[in-house]
C-alpha cells in the first residue's frame, strides 16, 4: 500500500489507494519538505500523514475549484509547522 511506483501528476505519487507528495517536484524551493502520505478528494478535500513528526492534517474545503488551493495551503501549513520545530 505504501509503494509508490506510479506518479499520478507532478509531485503527486500514487500506490494502492494512497498518494504520497513530493513537494519538490511542485517547487524545487520546496527541498525539505516531508514526503506526505494520505489522499486528496474531489471538493478539495484531504487527509494527510506526516511520519516524521507523527502529525496527521485534515482538511475541507468543499470545493471542487479550490483543489489546487488546498494543495497550496498544505504547503503553507507544512512550512509553519517546519518552523516550529
Amino acid at each position: 500500500m505504501y509503494t509508490f511506483d506510479h506518479q499520478h501528476m507532478g509531485g503527486i505519487h500514487y500506490g494502492l489507494g494512497v498518494m504520497e507528495y513530493h513537494f519538490e517536484d511542485f517547487f524545487p524551493l520546496l527541498k525539505g519538505y516531508p514526503r506526505m502520505q494520505g489522499h486528496m478528494g474531489a471538493l478539495g478535500t484531504q487527509l494527510f500523514y506526516d511520519r516524521e513528526r507523527d502529525m496527521v492534517i485534515v482538511a475541507s474545503f468543499g470545493s471542487t475549484d479550490y483543489t489546487e488551493g488546498s494543495v497550496r495551503m498544505l504547503i503553507q501549513i507544512m512550512g509553519q509547522v517546519m518552523r516550529i520545530r
